[in-house]
């Protein structure tokens, strides 16, 4: 392992995402395989949305823990990258760069006390990969709440290029060509990544 990936946020996946094919070789050579759940995009999205959920009411509001999600996302995207907010079908409104998403994120992440995402289901769809969340929280007037949502992350040479959130699974869907059982019966439940 290069010493240069050990720092807080190093781990097996950082290894075999970003190390090992810089070496042109896997460190699992099982990974990829028919039926295998462990494929690189599926652990790219895991470690994007890990299985206990991003809590943006947390890492928006301390600056320490956004420095953290950064040290563990940045090297994981690609210099291009795009977010694209889907809010109807052939509606959006996009940022481009890191930087820029977070500063969106910020600004939606104040109306909110807390605003927990935690993935349901991952879907392997070859250079895409679809996850069905929820989305609970807090509003800061108070209300809570809890709502399904999807992201799409699109990924090009090992890196995320482009995210796609969705507050309506619906268009989700009908932007991948699936329905919610198609989704669910092609997909790997959170807890067999």
């Amino acid at each position: 392992r290069a010493a240069s990936w050990r720092c807080c946020c190093y781990d097996d996946r950082a290894e075999r995402l970003l190390v090992a094919p810089l070496r042109g070789r896997r460190e699992n050579d099982d990974m990829g395989q028919e039926g295998d759940t462990r494929t690189p995009n599926l652990e790219l999205a895991r470690t994007l949305i890990p299985p206990e959920g991003n809590d943006w009411g947390a890492i928006i509001g301390d600056r320490e823990a956004e420095a953290r999600f950064m040290a563990r996302v940045r090297p994981l995207v690609h210099a291009n990258f795009e977010t694209v907010w889907r809010h109807a079908p052939g509606g959006s409104e996009s940022r481009t760069g890191v930087e820029a998403t977070m500063a969106a994120l910020r600004q939606v992440g104040a109306g909110f006390e807390s605003l927990i995402a935690v993935p349901e289901v991952y879907v392997d769809l070859g250079d895409r990969v679809l996850v069905l969340l929820r989305r609970s929280g807090r509003t800061v007037d108070g209300v809570e709440f809890s709502e399904e949502g999807a992201v799409v992350y699109s990924i090009q040479g090992g890196l995320l290029r482009r995210m796609e959130l969705y507050a309506d699974r619906e268009i989700a869907f009908a932007d991948t060509g699936l329905s919610d059982a198609e989704a669910r019966d092609r997909g790997v439940p959170v807890d067999e990544i």
